[in-house]
């Protein structure tokens, strides 16, 4: 175990390039989905398999020190929670897509059509994420996204500690948690109706009904002559409800606005210029509105807005993760940081409390060794001499770990270009 765990701190580094690689890819695939009003998604953890874990897997598998790393399939693994079992394999789909990786190097294993006996139902995802974007020029991790539906993530919440994690657990105990995995598939199944019944697109009328009034028919007529097809039923009900809020009372001037080429260029670059994405039709034919009501000025800083929105809420989720992967108390986190044998994720905790930033020459990751230790104690809740105690052991900790941490001279700098601008003067 003792070359497991040399392999382990010496590719320490490489599997902490490779979590902010799928965190930042699930970013991409969230940011992706085309009806935003209407899917909800976030990702959950995004961890690296503990060298216990590991070593657990060796001895059960009969892996070699050196193959360890290769063969466990999870080596860096995350969990994506979303409203609906369509929406769970419509990820799938986005994830494929992103992944940019060939068919056979993604293996799917899919335990909500076919649940494990005691329950568990999610769909696992495994593939080999190529760092080539770092320019590392290494192996390829292995990785695993668990994707679920919430209320199969409810589940696991309610069981896993008080079913699993328990030895020599009584069948009748295990038989009452797959009874509780059943009655949340059949609420699924519900969930799944609603949101099929709000995706049912609603037919055009035949011919152009009276734009003198704001109608279904108009907005559904004006949708499907300028998109080909005819909208969903939310997005019908959102537009009436909208057409309420900016008091329009006709739809004359509607369908030549939503019809402008130039118009939904601007709005689809406004949005693409935050968010990074396309804009789905949708949110094209309600800025429309916009456009009707207050001009086209304010249509674009509506689908602005909108896109700033959609980034909140993918942010917002990525710091839920980052801030679940600290220790639970301040003093599992200083023992962590104190640990000689240990390699404890300091970039990514130091992103979660904003006490981080990049070279202005080269980009490289600086942790704000004072900063971190005060969001630390802000974190943890602490005060008074236990406060400058922690405040002083973590900020030392961070100065020996070896991350970067700035120059001496420059702080703005990494330590190499900080040197580098000292020579220069």
């Amino acid at each position: 175990m003792d070359d497991l765990h040399a392999i382990y701190k010496r590719k320490f580094p490489i599997l902490l390039r490779a979590g902010d690689r799928l965190r930042s890819l699930l970013k991409e695939v969230v940011a992706g989905i085309e009806d935003k009003k209407l899917v909800r998604v976030e990702f959950r953890d995004v961890r690296i398999k503990e060298l216990s874990s590991i070593q657990r897997k060796v001895e059960k598998n009969g892996w070699g020190a050196d193959e360890a790393l290769c063969c466990c399939s999870d080596l860096i693994g995350a969990r994506v929670v979303c409203n609906n079992i369509k929406d769970v394999y419509r990820f799938v789909e986005l994830l494929k897509k992103d992944l940019s990786s060939p068919l056979d190097n993604i293996k799917v294993q899919d335990y909500i059509r076919e649940p494990k006996e005691g329950g568990y139902r999610t769909l696992h995802v495994n593939f080999n994420l190529d760092l080539d974007a770092y320019r590392l020029k290494q192996d390829l991790v292995p990785c695993e996204v668990q994707i679920q539906s919430r209320l199969q993530d409810t589940w696991a919440i309610l069981t896993h500690d008080d079913i699993y994690k328990q030895p020599e657990l009584p069948e009748d105990l295990r038989a009452r948690a797959k009874d509780l995995a059943e009655v949340l598939a059949s609420a699924d199944k519900i969930a799944d109706d609603i949101r099929l019944r709000a995706m049912r697109e609603v037919p055009s009328p035949a011919h152009p009904p009276d734009m003198r009034r704001v109608s279904a028919e108009g907005l559904v007529y004006s949708f499907k002559d300028v998109f080909g097809r005819s909208p969903h039923d939310y997005v019908v009900r959102l537009a009436l409800n909208l057409c309420g809020r900016l008091h329009i009372t006709t739809l004359e001037e509607f369908p030549k606005r939503l019809g402008r080429p130039e118009f939904r260029d601007s709005v689809a670059e406004a949005y693409r210029s935050i968010l990074g994405m396309g804009i789905g039709n949708e949110d094209v034919f309600l800025a429309a509105l916009y456009a009707v009501a207050e001009g086209d000025d304010k249509a674009i800083r509506w689908a602005e807005e909108e896109a700033r929105h959609e980034w909140r809420q993918i942010e917002q989720s990525a710091m839920r993760e980052m801030l679940s992967s600290l220790p639970d108390t301040l003093g599992d986190l200083i023992e962590e940081l104190e640990d000689p044998r240990g390699e404890p994720d300091i970039e990514t905790w130091a992103d979660a409390l904003g006490a981080i930033h990049a070279c202005m020459i080269c980009g490289e990751t600086i942790v704000q060794p004072f900063s971190f230790a005060e969001a630390v104690v802000e974190h943890y809740g602490v005060s008074g001499a236990d406060a400058d105690n922690a405040h002083e052991r973590v900020e030392n900790a961070v100065r020996s770990s070896g991350v970067e941490i700035g120059g001496y001279e420059e702080r703005n700098l990494c330590a190499y270009h900080s040197e580098q601008a000292t020579k220069d003067d």
